[in-house]
């Protein structure tokens, strides 16, 4: 399970970018506003293929809401493992383009202790198809960033066990241009009440920067 990214082992929300789009402070102020905390620990940050450091806690602020058409969303994150502090920014929205196909782009931004601070912008197309949620997306380098872009091709399927008990599994591919990953995970959900959710993953990685690897956690969120 990996605290920040959301996107290719523990997470398929969309996200669009907010540059370049205006929406009325009218239709902002009347949208119902979903928000929730979370807090984490993993045995590795995992970040992109890149294994960050061991015994990762994390902490985040997530926000989304429906307005002027499309779905927006927002989060904060925070995370510390004994190799380094991180800081992580992101926001956007997702429209549909037809029945079964959306359409996400994306801004985020992170800091680093150990390393130069890196933001991009990403777009994305995802879809379902057999049981499966599947997405494609690519993420541009812009200022203070000095890699490659980045893509990424993910398929989750998601299972309900009852009882308030969920599973979903994960399949992951990354390429930034110098190094590529395949991850796999199992993730299990429990709500244990309306607002709150506790969950524990397990990730199978394999890196051309790390080689294999495992990556095990334990996280619990509440709705706000």
């Amino acid at each position: 399970m990996n605290f920040f990214h959301t996107s290719g082992v523990m997470s398929f929300k969309r996200t669009l970018s907010v540059a370049g789009l205006s929406l009325s402070l009218a239709g902002f102020a009347s949208a119902d506003i979903e928000s929730g905390i979370s807090a984490s620990h993993n045995s590795d940050l995992l970040y992109r293929g890149a294994l960050q450091g061991e015994d990762a806690f994390g902490f985040g602020y997530s926000a989304s809401t429906s307005a002027g058409g499309l779905d927006w969303s927002l989060g904060l994150g925070h995370a510390s493992s004994d190799a380094t502090d991180v800081e992580h920014y992101t926001v956007g929205a997702s429209t549909a383009l037809s029945e079964g196909l959306d359409l996400s782009v994306g801004l985020s931004h992170r800091n680093a202790s150990n390393f130069d601070n890196d933001s991009d912008v990403s777009v994305g197309l995802g879809t379902s198809l057999a049981g499966l949620d599947l997405s494609a997306s690519i993420f541009f380098d812009i200022k203070d960033s000095d890699g490659d872009d980045y893509y990424e091709l993910s398929a989750s399927k998601h299972i309900c066990l009852g009882g308030g008990l969920s599973a979903t599994v994960a399949v992951t591919y990354g390429d930034d241009g110098a190094n590529d990953f395949t991850a796999v995970s199992v993730g299990l959900n429990k709500a244990l009440s309306d607002d709150v959710n506790a969950g524990l993953g397990y990730t199978y990685l394999d890196s051309s920067q790390t080689d294999e690897d495992t990556v095990i956690g334990l996280s619990i969120s509440v709705g706000l």
